[in-house]
């Protein structure tokens, strides 16, 4: 079966009890992160949540963000996906780095991404994404977050997942934006008027997930009237690492856009 999208048709609360296993550590740059956090019956079912050590007037906005790995690799607390996490939080928003689950038998990347095997595995990925925003949004007066106002982002692997999460919405894991870097959808069809805007950041010479896909998937959703921006890195390739405060600076400006500004900026 192919991936079928279907064309146009940090300081915490004092109620926030850390989750067994889970613990509560103060960052640089006035940033608490609580580790560990149980979102669902899976080993791998684990959330980090940073947030910004003051505590603002009211709720903070949740970005949810998703490690790459073909699949088949990575965690959230690989340093670069750590160093995203923080990067947003210190702009003011709530984030929720996940683990899910690991399932393709080999690294998906360039055109086995539409193999039934990747597409196992990319479905099993946005499920447990979906969950974990059932759970976040569940404990939002925990972690002092907006229920309306959240976001799903990831990178490679985990901006594939997080655009199926915002094209195939499910009750209670809506999302309000999507922020997909070197990530897209290798087929294009199923794209509604009612899908999130989505911000993509691609390099031009990427193979992993090839550039075209990224291309055809911004057309297709911009093709349906829903807002689309497009960052494109000319002559790079996959790894988008070197270019990460320019990521981080426009995509807290897309998330202000569509979510409300955070309550603090930087």
């Amino acid at each position: 079966m192919r991936l079928v999208l279907l064309l146009c048709a940090v300081s915490l609360p004092a109620v926030l009890p850390a989750a067994a296993g889970a613990s509560i550590t103060p960052l640089p740059g006035e940033v608490t992160v609580v580790r560990d956090v149980r979102y669902g019956p899976w080993p791998a079912q684990r959330l980090d949540v940073y947030r910004p050590a003051a505590r603002p007037p009211g709720r903070r906005p949740l970005l949810v963000w998703v490690h790459g790995g073909g699949f088949r690799v990575g965690t959230k607390d690989a340093p670069r996906t750590a160093a995203m996490a923080l990067a947003f939080a210190r702009r003011g928003y709530a984030v929720a780095a996940i683990d899910y689950r690991l399932l393709a038998s080999a690294t998906c990347a360039g055109p086995p991404l539409g193999s039934p095997r990747c597409v196992a595995a990319a479905r099993a990925a946005a499920a447990d994404a979906r969950l974990a925003l059932r759970f976040l949004r569940a404990s939002a007066g925990r972690w002092g977050i907006a229920r309306n106002r959240v976001a799903i982002g990831g990178s490679s692997a985990g901006a594939i997942a997080s655009l199926l999460v915002g094209t195939r919405p499910r009750p209670g894991a809506e999302v309000r934006a999507v922020v997909s870097v070197a990530g897209a959808l290798p087929a294009s069809s199923g794209l509604t008027p009612g899908d999130p805007p989505t911000l993509f950041f691609n390099g031009s010479a990427d193979r992993m997930v090839p550039f075209r896909w990224a291309r055809r998937t911004a057309a297709a959703l911009d093709g349906c009237g829903v807002p689309v921006r497009r960052h494109v890195f000319r002559g790079a390739g996959h790894d988008l690492w070197a270019h990460r405060e320019a990521i981080a600076r426009e995509a807290s400006a897309f998330l202000a856009e569509h979510l409300g500004p955070a309550r603090r900026e930087v």
